[in-house]
């Protein structure tokens, strides 16, 4: 997926390195290289009050990241 088409506040599929996958919430891009997701998942990993928010490059997120299909 192209990291311009990103739109905030939709979900999108993560792929993780071992074939599994997370859920995150798209939340801002800044600059022409970084990229924030909220997953849920991660809520609490690093210290409680950890809010899940994971920074990717636009190398990463267009490799690994793909657009949720809601019916």
């Amino acid at each position: 997926m192209k990291p311009t088409d990103l739109v905030k506040g939709r979900k999108y599929r993560i792929k993780g390195t071992l074939g599994d996958a997370v859920v995150g919430k798209f939340i801002e891009r800044i600059d022409r290289s970084k990229s924030f997701f909220i997953v849920d998942e991660y809520k609490g990993l690093d210290r409680p009050d950890d809010d899940g928010k994971v920074q990717m490059s636009d190398y990463v997120i267009a490799r690994n990241v793909e657009e949720i299909k809601e019916y």
